[in-house]
C-alpha cells in the first residue's frame, strides 16, 4: 500500500505552477528538493530518497495528473511492447506499455499528431487510421521503443426492411421488421412500445403499436462498431365489412336468397341462416328459405381477412305477407296503439276475421281488413289477456291470384 499525500505543489521548467496527487511507498518521505527533471518534457520527476528502487512518474501537462509509482529491479534488459484494442470511429482506443522489471516511464507519440504523455496509458480520439509509438526509459537510461497501427473501421451501415402489417378493428397494429448491416440489435421506439423494448438483440423485431410510431434500431457489427436506423410506421386504416344479401323479401315460388361478399377484400367468408343453422362458405353463397316457416329469418355473416382479422354482420329476410297483425295493443284512450287491426291488404278482394276469447266465445267480427276491435263487447270492455283471431282472405297480386286462411293471437293490455 502507498500513502496519499495531496495537492504537491511543484515548479517546471517553464516555471508554472502544477499540483499532483502523488502515492508514494509507506517508507518514502517526499520532499521539494528530490524533484529532478525528466529527459522528455517539463513534467517534474520525484525520486524516491531512500533510494534508487522506486520512482514515480507524474503525468505531463498544466493540469491536475496522477502519478504512479515504479518499482526498478536490477540486471533487466531495456524492452518495452505495447498492447490494445481499436474501437469505432470518433470513439476512445488506449495502449498499454508492459515490461516485466516495472521500470520504465512511458511516452507515447503519434506520427500524424503531436500526443506525448508520461503514463502506462493513453487515450486519444481518432477518425483515420495512425501508427503510434511508446517510448520507455528505465533508470540506467536504456530506452526501446514499439509501435502500433491502430486501424479506424466504417460504422455499419444498418438498413430496416418493412413486412407485412396487419390491423384488426379495435385491436393495436401487428408490425414486422427486419434489420441488416450488423451482428446484434437493439429496438427503441417512439412513443415508448413495451412490445418493441422487449424483442431482444435479434435483427427480426414483430411488435405491436397503438399510434404512429418511430421505431429505431442500433446495430452492432463484429468489430463493437455501432450504427442507427429508424422508420416511421403509421396504422393501418381500418376496413368496414360490405356484404349483399338480395332479396330480402320472399314468397312461395320465390324464396332463393343469393349472399355477395365485397370487404374486406382476399378474405374467407362465411354465412350461418337461423332456418336451419347450416353454414355455408365463399364470397358467394345462396340459401333457400320456406316462407311458410316463419314471417322472418336472419342470415349470419363472418369474414376472416389474410391477417386473421374477424368481422361480423347480419341480415333480416323477411318473408312477403298480404297483410300482418300486432301481438298486442293498448284500449286506454292515449290515441297510441287503441285498437287491434290488420296491416296491409293493399291487393284484397275479400278479408273476414274473428277475435275469440280463451273459451272460445267470439267478441268481434271483422268483415274487411279495415275493420277494427276496440277490446270491447257490445260496449263493455274486455278484461286483458290473450285473445285468438282467425281469418279468412282473397288477393290479387300482378296477376297472381291468392287465397287462405291464417290465425294467431293478440295480447290485450290494459
Amino acid at each position: 500500500m502507498a500513502d496519499k499525500i495531496d495537492q504537491i505543489k511543484v515548479k517546471n521548467s517553464q516555471g508554472t505552477d502544477i499540483s499532483y496527487d502523488i502515492d508514494l511507498p509507506l517508507d518514502a518521505t517526499p520532499s521539494i528538493s528530490s524533484l529532478v527533471a525528466s529527459n522528455f518534457v517539463a513534467a517534474p520527476v520525484i525520486k524516491n530518497p531512500s533510494g534508487s528502487t522506486s520512482y514515480l512518474l507524474l503525468t505531463n501537462g498544466s493540469t491536475m495528473g496522477t502519478a504512479d509509482v515504479y518499482t526498478l529491479a536490477s540486471g533487466r534488459n531495456c524492452t518495452v511492447s505495447s498492447t490494445g484494442t481499436i474501437s469505432a470511429v470518433n470513439t476512445t482506443f488506449w495502449r498499454a506499455a508492459s515490461n516485466t522489471d516495472n521500470g520504465y516511464l512511458y511516452r507515447y507519440t503519434q506520427t500524424s499528431g503531436s500526443c506525448n504523455r508520461f503514463s502506462r496509458s493513453a487515450s486519444y480520439n481518432t477518425s483515420s487510421a495512425s501508427e503510434y509509438t511508446v517510448y520507455g526509459t528505465n533508470e540506467s537510461g536504456c530506452t526501446s521503443s514499439a509501435s502500433h497501427v491502430v486501424s479506424v473501421r466504417p460504422s455499419p451501415i444498418i438498413q430496416i426492411e418493412k413486412g407485412p402489417q396487419s390491423g384488426c378493428l379495435n385491436k393495436p397494429d401487428t408490425i414486422r421488421l427486419h434489420a441488416r448491416g450488423a451482428s446484434l440489435y437493439q429496438w427503441t421506439s417512439e412513443p415508448y412500445s413495451a412490445s418493441v423494448a422487449k424483442n431482444g438483440l435479434t435483427s427480426d423485431l414483430i411488435a405491436t403499436i397503438e399510434e404512429p410510431t418511430l421505431v429505431m434500431v442500433e446495430g452492432t457489427d463484429e468489430f463493437g462498431c455501432k450504427g442507427q436506423a429508424e422508420i416511421s410506421m403509421e396504422l393501418m386504416p381500418r376496413q368496414q365489412i360490405e356484404f349483399a344479401v338480395f332479396p330480402t323479401f320472399i314468397e312461395s315460388g320465390s324464396s332463393n336468397v343469393r349472399f355477395t361478399g365485397m370487404s374486406p377484400k382476399d378474405s374467407r367468408w362465411f354465412w350461418e341462416t337461423d332456418d336451419t343453422y347450416t353454414i355455408s362458405e365463399g364470397v358467394n353463397s345462396s340459401h333457400y328459405f320456406d316462407p311458410n316457416a316463419a314471417d322472418s329469418f336472419v342470415v349470419k355473416v363472418k369474414a376472416i381477412d389474410k391477417f386473421g382479422c374477424e368481422y361480423t354482420g347480419r341480415q333480416a329476410i323477411y318473408t312477403w305477407l298480404d297483410f300482418w297483425a300486432p301481438e298486442g295493443f293498448t284500449p286506454n284512450g292515449d290515441d297510441v296503439n287503441d285498437s287491434f287491426k290488420f296491416y296491409g291488404g293493399e291487393y284484397m278482394d275479400s278479408f273476414e276475421y274473428i277475435i275469440y276469447n280463451r273459451i272460445g266465445e267470439i267478441v268481434f267480427e271483422g268483415k274487411s281488413i279495415t275493420d277494427e276491435w276496440d277490446g270491447t263487447i257490445d260496449g263493455v270492455p274486455c278484461p286483458w289477456g290473450v285473445y285468438g283471431w282467425y281469418c279468412k282472405y282473397k288477393s290479387n297480386y300482378m296477376g297472381i291470384d291468392k287465397e287462405g286462411e291464417r290465425k294467431g293471437f293478440v295480447s290485450l293490455i290494459r
